[in-house]
């Protein structure tokens, strides 16, 4: 019953002469996608089955027990420079798997020949393959092969049947998991199987597949077991009916009526277990399945034996166990029942973000006819209405309409938010009070939310460090319990044969071999270690479900277990501690009596009017800043009724700009006028040496004077200047026909939760165990503007690194680090993508560049500095709930042991029944279910807080310099 599903691989390149893939360390950072799914109508039993496969086969596989649609890594952790897998299945199975998933670059993933085999052969293999239910998946590398012999479909297939597990070619494969979405093609048009795929993702998260197949088993299991209850009871309270006379020898009625009833529950019911069982001896792995299958084979087989031996030996009064058989299995599959059913609680925040994305979308023809359409296939650039009440189905451009958007299940802000032409939207926000038409950029698996349901399915199913510690101590656990439980077998059998112990501590002609296997039984089904399993991953799943609910994307568990160690955090300054948008923090205007002048109507409304249109052309955030601040302080218009310009605007890169342009003043223009803005250096040496050539032909060539000859020059206001400077702000200059006529005082804006963020990241702890995190800031920016950040923002100026290049940054991160600091870096652009990724966690903003996110650990969508304190907040609180879920999980294998081992027996004079056993094993694994789910109550405490932007006390406000160009006008 078993099955795989291997997505299109045209051509693979596999050892021949060589059976050596040689994997080499550095490229041991990228993933690929190994996706089991579930198959309708077929049993999930091969789940362990293959996870023990594959282990072996590739060594160091991570499977998520609770992760059931994700992306899995393998980890290379080489003690060279390679690694080596000299097996020629395994590199033909690790070859077979490897495909290039969108969110990583191509050729990050490829397989190619070594340097003696012919490049013309060279073909990046994109494989996918899906196995049955669970999900296992490991880290990419790059994987050379020895030789460039071609491999095929048919080839791939036969590795895995090798393994034990069917395989079927198919194609394609979308942003959920399945076929061909509208991603991957560049108009975005798709076939419709990407819906088909979303809806078996969705049927997988939410576990119906399962669910199903172990109702079922458990309806069928629960009905035959309660006769068999009954009778259980009965023999208990010592009640006598007619069910106890022999049918032939001692053979008795209730005996044969306990197979019938048994056999069934076992043999059907119980089939997975055995199945997962014996695919794991056979690959010389044990599981916690295993310990099921001996212990309920056990009763079984040993219960059938005594049948058989009532039936031959007339006084046989050997025990069967028929009845612990079938209640102990129909126990454990409800506990797989109510796993599976929490499980899936685990999945919500996936099964959310599925949901978000409407099934269909109205496209707008050019036309202007409407059409309804799937979702999937609507192509790049389309039209698409947006109705209110409705969705938005892609990433987009609004160009028609204003409406409110309600964007809290996507970027998890609060409000709704005002939407207008040329504001960007995002698909699966809910549109809330006008209709809109979106011009779609980003559809199928490209949009945010697809990247984010990526994102939150691979950190969900990515194993973190205590976990991989936990499988290793299960994996010992079992066979050390199985070699306990037999010596346990042992022991009080040859104490009873030994008469070590009172006769009357067994019962009524009862051996010592099954008084022994009483012990043996509760042993094998007590030690389960199913709860050290849950540990972790269920509690990683809800971590990161709540995460993204939050607006913090957690690309891996990994992140957060190394984010509680971080003592040293390092925010780049522009764009993450700033806004990275500049504000006019000061205006001076200068020599007002001489500007006029040289022309009567040159006010400084005029003179606003002009910075304003000479830094209209401009795209530089300088430029927009002056723009908007003039334009501010003028009416609507005012700037075209004020000056006519007279020819473009001349650039000077490095140096500023140049306008000529003429005043309009009641219908009349005036003579032709040049200002000049930019570096003082520049607007200076205009002054002094002329501008270059004008509309009029004077400048450069002319013999016009380049200062009017009515004016005298003047300098610049050194004091302004330099406390400008001293505040870490960009000085831009302006003079009009080389006489200076302001200065304008430009920064970078302090995003309002800057200090109040960095000072909760500050402090670690509560109580007596706070201890102080580091904060260090490091930009390109000049030393004075990098200080004054500081400094509003909390930091020493001994923690600021000033005038750093990329390299420069990752030359800091390592330095921290050789001084034995756990470093976060904290950054959002392409020259912060290195020095995020050798940071031991990178967190990138959200709206930071594609690189820089890709870089990162962690993205946080809404670049709000709060929520960084959230993660930490967050990741501090899954660890202590992992913490706790291996304590009860320990504590209780090793509180149960001995009591269910017999070592307490004599002194209370008391067995633990295998039943009892299996009820407790179950109420262990839902406890640590029950702790994990508990995390969906975590909320963020308040402790950042919003200030005003920028330092309002120190600056200007536009409303007092429009009051100063009244009162001057």
């Amino acid at each position: 019953n078993s099955f795989c599903t291997l997505l299109a691989a045209p051509k693979l390149y596999m050892p021949q002469a060589s059976t050596e893939a040689v994997v080499p360390h550095a490229f041991a950072q990228h993933d690929f996608t190994v996706v089991f799914a579930d198959s309708p109508g077929e049993d999930p039993d091969v789940v362990d089955a293959a996870r023990a496969a594959v282990e072996k086969e590739l060594r160091d596989l991570m499977p998520s027990r609770a992760a059931w649609r994700n992306d899995v890594r393998w980890s290379w952790a080489p003690s060279n420079d390679a690694v080596t897998v000299s097996d020629q299945r395994a590199a033909a199975f690790f070859a077979g798997v490897l495909r290039r998933h969108r969110v990583i670059r191509a050729g990050e993933a490829e397989i190619r020949p070594a340097s003696n085999a012919s490049a013309d052969s060279t073909r990046v293999a994109e494989t996918r393959m899906n196995l049955d239910e669970d999900l296992f998946a490991a880290c990419t590398a790059s994987v050379t092969i020895a030789d460039a012999t071609v491999y095929g479909d048919a080839d791939v297939v036969k590795v895995i049947t090798s393994l034990g597990f069917g395989a079927t070619p198919i194609s394609g494969a979308s942003a959920y998991g399945g076929g061909g979405g509208s991603g991957d093609s560049p108009t975005g048009q798709g076939d419709g199987t990407s819906e088909a795929a979303k809806a078996a993702t969705m049927q997988a998260l939410t576990r119906e597949g399962e669910i199903r197949t172990i109702k079922r088993r458990l309806f069928v299991a629960f009905v035959l077991t309660i006769p068999l209850v009954i009778s259980m009871i009965l023999a208990m309270a010592h009640v006598h009916t007619g069910l106890q006379k022999p049918i032939v020898n001692s053979l008795t009625i209730e005996n044969v009526l306990q197979g019938l009833l048994a056999t069934p529950v076992v043999v059907w019911a119980g089939k997975p277990f055995f199945v997962r069982a014996w695919a794991g001896l056979k690959m010389k792995s044990m599981s916690m399945d295993t310990l099921v299958a001996f212990g309920v084979g056990g009763s079984y087989g040993f219960s059938v034996g005594a049948a058989a031996a009532r039936a031959f030996v007339a006084h046989s009064h050997v025990r069967c166990y028929f009845d612990t058989a079938g209640t102990l299995l129909t126990f454990m599959l409800l506990g797989k029942f109510l796993e599976a059913y929490a499980k899936r609680e685990t999945g919500d925040a996936l099964v959310s973000l599925m949901s978000l994305t409407p099934p269909t979308a109205i496209v707008v023809a050019e036309d202007g006819t409407e059409r309804t359409v799937n979702s999937a296939t609507i192509p790049r650039g389309a039209k698409v209405k947006v109705l209110v009440g409705s969705r938005v189905p892609v990433d987009g451009v609004v160009v028609e309409g204003t409406t409110a958007l309600d964007e809290s299940m996507v970027t998890g802000e609060p409000y709704p938010m005002e939407r207008g032409v040329g504001d960007a939207v995002v698909g699966g926000t809910m549109n809330l009070t006008h209709g809109i038409i979106v011009e779609a950029r980003r559809v199928g698996e490209d949009t945010m939310l697809a990247n984010m349901f990526r994102i939150v399915r691979r950190a969900q199913s990515a194993k973190p460090s205590i976990q991989r510690v936990a499988d290793k101590a299960a994996s010992v656990f079992v066979p050390v319990v199985v070699t306990f439980a037999i010596l346990v077998f042992l022991v009080w059998t040859a104490l009873g044969q030994s008469d070590a112990y009172p006769n009357e501590w067994r019962g009524d002609h009862e051996s010592p071999e099954v008084f022994a296997f009483s012990f043996f039984l509760a042993t094998i089904v007590v030690a389960c270690p199913c709860a050290l399993g849950l540990a972790t991953p269920t509690a990683v799943m809800v971590g990161t479900g709540i995460g993204a609910r939050l607006g913090v994307l957690v690309k891996a568990g990994e992140a957060l277990e190394r984010s509680p160690k971080v003592d040293c955090v390092l925010f780049d300054k522009t764009g993450t501690l700033t806004m990275g948008k500049f504000r006019v923090a000061s205006v001076e205007w200068l020599n007002a009596d001489a500007v006029r002048s040289l022309d009567a109507r040159l006010d400084q409304h005029a003179v606003a009017a002009a910075v304003a249109a000479a830094e209209a052309g401009s795209s530089h955030p300088i430029a927009t800043a002056l723009q908007q601040h003039c334009e501010g302080l003028l009416s609507e218009g005012e700037v075209g009724r004020r000056i006519k310009a007279a020819g473009q605007v001349r650039v000077t890169p490095g140096g500023g700009v140049e306008l000529d342009f003429r005043v309009a003043k009641e219908g009349a223009d005036g003579p032709l006028h040049t200002i000049a803005l930019g570096s003082l250096r520049f607007v200076e040496d205009l002054a002094r040496n002329g501008p270059r050539t004008r509309a009029d032909g004077s400048g450069e060539n002319s013999t016009s004077s380049p200062v009017s000859p009515n004016v005298a020059f003047r300098d610049f206001p050194d004091a302004s200047i330099q406390a400008a400077y001293s505040r870490g702000r960009t000085v831009v200059a302006g003079s009009l026909d080389g006489v200076p006529c302001a200065v304008l005082a430009v920064e970078d804006t302090i995003k309002p939760d800057a200090a109040s963020a960095l000072a909760a990241l500050r402090t670690v702890g509560t109580g007596s165990n706070v201890t102080q995190r580091r904060i260090v800031m490091v930009t390109g920016d000049n030393e004075a503007a990098a200080r004054d950040v500081a400094g509003r923002v909390g930091i020493r100026p001994t923690d600021v690194y000033a005038q750093q290049l990329p390299q420069d940054k990752v030359r800091v991160v390592e330095e921290l680090q050789a001084e034995g600091f756990t470093v976060a870096f904290v950054g959002d652009g392409i020259n912060d993508s290195a020095a995020l990724a050798q940071a031991h966690l990178g967190i990138a903003l959200g709206a930071g560049t594609e690189v820089a996110l890709d870089a990162a650990d962690v993205v946080i969508v809404n670049s709000h500095l709060a929520d960084i304190v959230t993660f930490f907040d967050l990741s501090a609180t899954t660890m202590r709930r992992i913490r706790a879920n291996f304590v009860w999980a320990v504590g209780y294998n090793l509180a149960m042991l001995p009591v269910a081992s017999g070592m307490l027996y004599p002194l209370i004079k008391a067995q633990l029944p295998p039943v009892v056993a299996g009820i407790a094993m179950v109420c262990s694994s839902l406890s640590v279910l029950g702790s994990s789910l508990a995390l969906k109550c975590f909320t963020p405490e308040r402790r950042v807080h919003y200030a005003e932007a920028g330092d309002a006390g120190s600056l200007q406000s536009d409303e007092d310099d429009r009051a100063r160009l009244v009162a001057s006008g």
